[in-house]
């Protein structure tokens, strides 16, 4: 778990820290391993019994131990939430800015269209205009008429 520590406090770190620990296999291989030697330790006919059948004392301790995991859990749990509320609302700030800027790309593509099918027109309309017929022109003004350049 990634936590920033201007976000979480000490506790809520240690918190976090010790649900990565109490999370995994070896922790709950350990537990299993004490809690077999416990019960055989009390149990067996060999060693002296300190807490016998039903195991109140072991009850107790569990009990304990639970009740602090929970909480343990659930202070890690409330840091992760307010991590993943900044998160999201990171997250909504790029999407926005993203949005905004595809809006923004949009209307440039679509200025450039307009633009260009101006232009088109522009050059087609000039087209039409050097193949029309052409006016008779002075001949003293010494205006080479456009369909006399084609022709060359």
């Amino acid at each position: 778990m990634e936590s920033s520590p201007s976000v979480t406090s000490l506790g809520q770190r240690a918190a976090d820290r010790l649900t990565e620990i109490m999370g995994g296999w070896g922790t709950l291989g350990s537990f299993t391993a004490i809690t077999l030697l416990y019960l055989a330790v009390n149990t067996l006919p060999s060693f002296p019994h300190f807490d016998p059948y039903p195991f109140e004392f072991m009850t107790f301790a569990v009990s304990i131990i639970a009740n602090y995991q929970a909480m343990i859990v659930m202070i890690s749990q409330k840091g992760q939430l307010v991590r993943d509320r900044i998160q999201q609302a990171v997250t909504k700030h790029i999407l926005l800015s993203l949005l905004a800027n595809t809006e923004a790309t949009h209307a440039l593509v679509h200025s450039q269209r307009e633009a260009t099918q101006t232009l088109i027109e522009m050059v087609r309309a000039l087209q039409k205009a050097s193949l029309a017929p052409e006016t008779s022109t002075p001949l003293s003004t010494g205006v080479v008429a456009p369909s006399a350049i084609n022709g060359l």
